[in-house]
């Protein structure tokens, strides 16, 4: 009986992966005839035909689907996007979708316990917040665009994942896939910085989303350990490649510094730590948008290095860290008055132009939070990571949870200068703080 389990069990994982597999051939041959074609017939019947296979995998094994559409978050927006109105559509942003109509089953039917907590509270206001602020801007469809990727998918990620991973193998299991898959995607960044020699866009996604996706799997594999195993060693020895040769700055630095970090949340102070944190960067962020001229900046020095912006230059000539940072009070001052012009809700989300300056983010999350979300939009926002690190400091005992915790605090590190509500960042802090999530779920399970 127990050998026709587990065969059962295999047949199912090998016949999910060879339909999941033979989804995404389909996919880019649609995707690539789309993008010749423009045929919106095309594309309609390309979302329906994936919402049913997919819908017919989660049924069939909603677990190991779940492993598997995290799989393919690094490749999907540069393979398999296509567009139906404003709403861009990739194999992950339709798995995550499908798989929380089947969370909702579970809770509602099957008897799955949520245990919603204030952290869940927040996160809804935070939704309802810039759902207002979406309204509320001038221009509701771009802004709508952005907040289905920066906000909706990221938080229906975690979602998800809480609902559906309920035990210790799942949970490895699923971190192992993710870890896997971004491995694969360094060993494409390592080959596409052989081809140009500068800062490497690895499907679409550019350098600070690149080193946001390898520095999970270098973290997971370095203070989990799982370097001492040979594979684990090749992967470890791939992601740093790919992550150097991203040229990231406060991603390096921060990585450098994580061991420190590490032992303070193992001692039990990640509480303090973020505390200190976002009361220190509020106070310099207010600072640099008051006072750019502390940088003693020569605009013709400035325009002189830009067209050596990709190359390793960036880490090592200090005169890019003062352009840098003084071109970023630029736009921190323009985000800054956006928000005290519509205090409550902000501008919401938008791309473009302001002041004849070219918009894709502020480059600080406080000057974001504010600008897009208003002051209920950037409360509820540090509110959410406060009450979080509040509550999963306190255990320290479990390497999981201290080395999401960490990743989280890297994150919200590099988007002091570089963003938070845009590219990638949204996507993987939303991730780990579901993987934090169902890790407390079952270390509450294993006790009782």
């Amino acid at each position: 009986m127990f050998s026709l389990q587990i065969s059962s069990q295999y047949f199912k994982i090998w016949y999910s992966i060879l339909i999941f597999i033979l989804l995404l051939i389909f996919d880019y041959l649609l995707v690539h005839l789309i993008g010749l074609g423009y045929n919106e017939s095309l594309k309609w019947l390309l979302l329906i035909i994936n919402c049913f296979v997919l819908l017919f995998l989660v049924i069939f094994n909603s677990f190991f689907i779940l492993c598997l559409i995290l799989f393919t978050l690094p490749f999907s927006k540069g393979i398999f996007n296509f567009e139906i109105s404003v709403i861009t559509f990739n194999p992950y942003t339709m798995g995550i979708i499908v798989l929380s109509f089947y969370s909702l089953y579970c809770i509602f039917v099957k008897g799955f316990r949520y245990n919603f907590d204030v952290i869940d509270l927040i996160i809804a206001l935070i939704c309802i917040s810039f759902f207002i602020s979406t309204i509320l801007a001038d221009n509701v469809i771009d802004a709508g665009f952005l907040a289905f990727h920066d906000i909706f998918i990221p938080v229906l990620s975690y979602f998800v994942i809480k609902t559906l991973i309920n035990n210790d193998f799942e949970h490895k299991q699923a971190i192992l896939f993710f870890i896997v898959s971004l491995s694969i995607y360094g060993l494409f960044a390592l080959v596409e910085f052989l081809k140009t020699y500068q800062r490497v866009f690895v499907f679409s996604v550019p350098p600070i989303g690149v080193a946001t996706f390898l520095s999970v799997s270098i973290l997971y594999l370095f203070y989990n350990k799982w370097y001492k195993n040979f594979f684990g060693l090749i992967g470890l020895i791939i992601n740093l490649g790919g992550f150097i040769v991203t040229f990231c700055r406060v991603y390096t630095l921060t990585l450098i510094f994580s061991p420190i970090f590490y032992k303070l949340f193992k001692n039990g102070k990640a509480f303090i730590v973020i505390v200190f944190f976002f009361l220190f960067s509020l106070l310099a962020t207010m600072f640099v948008t008051y006072s750019p001229n502390i940088f003693n900046v020569n605009e013709k020095i400035c325009m002189k290095i830009r067209s050596e912006e990709k190359t390793i230059k960036r880490l090592l000539d200090i005169n890019f860290y003062k352009c840098s940072l003084y071109g970023r009070a630029i736009y921190y001052k323009l985000g800054f008055n956006n928000f005290l012009n519509n205090p409550f809700f902000g501008v919401g989300f938008y791309r473009g132009k302001t002041k004849g300056l070219p918009v894709i983010t502020q480059h600080n999350f406080h000057i974001e939070w504010l600008e897009f979300g208003g002051i209920f939009g950037y409360l509820f926002y540090i509110f959410l990571f406060i009450l979080f690190f509040k509550k999963y400091g306190p255990f320290a005992y479990d390497n999981f949870i201290v080395i999401n915790l960490l990743i989280i605090f890297i994150i919200l590190c590099n988007s002091l200068t570089n963003g938070f509500m845009h590219g990638k960042m949204p996507y993987v802090a939303f991730i780990m703080i579901g993987f934090t999530a169902a890790r407390y779920k079952i270390i509450n399970k294993n006790l009782k």
